[in-house]
């Protein structure tokens, strides 16, 4: 069986999106889902979380059935977060391989394995006011105010190099915030590097 090489100049760029809980990232990415370009597809996230816990359309798995998926191979890239495991599955680097532009929706503390990982990887970060952020985190319903008080804390501690990254500020309407994303990704993939 024969393997095609693609180079480098054929593959999609993965734009890794990422943020502190609270910032919008689903919202921003179900309104990309209904204004995206033809060669941008957003990959669904596999989390051991029930379905129903917010914006995102997630795959939802136990714990058990997770690990064993990973355990064979399932998953391209997997992380834990917030007392969650979270997947990509292979199709993300099938997408990639054909030339089309990737969006996944990350944690910012494995985005340094993601770019490990990815050939073309593009973080993208999600930035909003603290009093922004604490209002979305209270309407969600999904923290008590304990845990509401932990991510705004953590909202802003990252190691993140922002020259390396693609900065949006997601402080407005989510029409504003997903039309200045999408700005962003069709400048990064006319004008890649």
């Amino acid at each position: 069986m024969s393997h095609q090489t693609y180079s480098p100049a054929t593959r999609g760029i993965l734009f890794y999106i990422m943020g502190p809980s609270g910032v919008g990232k689903d919202t921003l990415l179900n309104y990309l889902r209904q204004h995206r370009p033809p060669d941008v597809l957003i990959a669904r996230r596999h989390i051991t979380r029930p379905n129903g816990n917010g914006p995102e359309d997630h795959l939802p798995l136990s714990e058990d059935e997770f690990l064993e998926r990973k355990k064979s191979g399932f998953f391209s890239f997997t992380w834990q977060a917030h007392g969650c495991w979270y997947g990509i599955g292979w199709e993300a680097d099938t997408w990639l391989r054909q030339g089309i532009h990737v969006l996944i929706n990350g944690s910012r503390q494995a985005y340094v394995r993601a770019r490990e990982h990815f050939i073309s990887c593009q973080g993208v970060l999600i930035q909003a006011d603290p009093d922004m952020i604490r209002a979305r985190l209270e309407a969600r319903g999904r923290e008590d105010a304990d845990e509401v008080a932990k991510r705004l804390k953590r909202a802003t501690s990252h190691n993140l190099k922002a020259k390396e990254l693609i900065v949006v500020h997601n402080n407005h309407s989510p029409e504003q915030g997903g039309a200045a994303l999408l700005q962003c990704i069709e400048k990064a993939i006319l004008f890649p590097g």
